[in-house]
């Protein structure tokens, strides 16, 4: 029997493309706004009828040393993927890598994770004027958690904050700016 002439014809392919990129955060803080992913359609477009669980994994080209927390496998709807709650806990400069159930995969811009929140531990007492103040004044450099990062580097310089209004006027003297250590700056001989 002659069937005439056989004619094959690609497969239609789907892709994934990143289409709303992971932002600048704060370490341990979640990324906003949610990351999502799109199934991409052979026309180019969104399939919005296209259904597939989408992973994200830290990139291997990130130079970032964090781990990745929150929901790693979302199922797209309406063609999309969209991760609400991820979250990485070390400060560092970090990439997204993307892969669905059918083998695609994509991959994100780069972002940052910084260290976190500087925050007061020993906040500033009254004291007499020209005399150290006690106790010294610490501040950390934390997490979402308020935990400190003990791995964070740089330094932290005070100033008075003339935005405020006080009685009198006074100079802070003493060392302005000091290093982390363990994630602490310490401040052990301000004066106004």
């Amino acid at each position: 029997v002659d069937f005439g002439e056989l004619i094959l014809f690609p497969r239609a392919t789907s892709s994934l493309a990143v289409i709303q990129q992971p932002s600048n955060t704060s370490a341990g803080d979640d990324i906003k706004p949610s990351v999502k992913v799109a199934l991409i359609g052979p026309s180019g477009s969104i399939d919005t009828a296209g259904k597939t669980d989408v992973t994200v994994a830290i990139a291997s080209t990130s130079t970032g040393t964090g781990k990745l927390g929150g929901i790693t496998t979302e199922a797209t709807s309406g063609g999309i993927a969209s991760f609400p709650a991820l979250a990485i806990d070390t400060p560092g400069q970090y990439s997204f890598a993307f892969s669905d159930s059918a083998g695609d995969t994509t991959a994100s811009g780069l972002f940052d994770v910084t260290g976190g929140k500087l925050v007061f531990r020993t906040p500033p007492k009254n004291g007499t004027a020209g005399e150290p103040l006690n106790p010294a004044i610490t501040v950390t450099d934390s997490n979402s958690a308020g935990e400190p990062d003990t791995t964070a580097t740089g330094s932290v310089t005070l100033a008075l904050n003339n935005a405020i209004p006080r009685p009198g006027t006074g100079t802070l003297s003493g060392t302005l700016t000091e290093p982390f250590v363990n994630g602490v700056a310490t401040f052990s001989d301000l004066s106004v």
